[in-house]
């Protein structure tokens, strides 16, 4: 769901629905590709947050997720970003890091507001890797009920 400057046909001008049909006809490629191995960042995973680190995990996420984070193969194949699947107690979410590991974007299934146990696992992944919380996990801790909030705390600062 990325709109790279190739996809402008006009620069600037160029409509958005051109872009984005041009930005389709650029994903369509990628899944006609071999399965293309990423960069990896060096950020620990734990057994509920793993890096997609092919180019094919992507597409599986986007479809299992029902999100566009297949549109991101690009930016993960330049370093601009690393994506994350989160599981836990049946609950998912897929994330967005830059190269710095502060979290650009965390989503549960459809877009939707991460469960609290997806929540937790990112606590979990923070604490890990010696993170602070970025604004984008703060929004969404403030989201959750005290009792939630305070396992979150809990697990975070362990």
């Amino acid at each position: 769901d990325e709109i790279r400057p190739e996809d402008l046909t006009s620069g600037i001008k160029t409509s958005p629905s051109v872009a984005f049909k041009n930005s389709e006809v650029r994903f369509r490629k990628i899944r006609m590709e071999k399965n293309i191995k990423l960069p990896v960042s060096s950020f620990k995973e734990t057994e509920r947050v793993k890096q997609l680190k092919y180019s094919f995990d992507f597409i599986e996420e986007g479809k299992f997720m029902h999100n566009c984070v297949s549109g991101y193969v690009y930016s993960a194949r330049e370093t601009r970003c690393f994506i994350y699947h989160v599981e836990s107690n049946n609950k998912h979410g897929t994330m967005e890091i830059n190269k710095y590991g502060e979290i650009l974007q965390l989503y549960g299934p459809y877009n939707d507001k991460p469960s609290p146990d997806v929540m937790y696992a990112i606590a979990e992944w923070l604490r890990i890797n010696n993170l602070e919380a970025s604004e984008t996990i703060k929004e969404w801790r403030n989201t959750m009920s005290g009792e939630e909030k305070i396992h979150f705390d809990e697990i975070y600062n362990r």
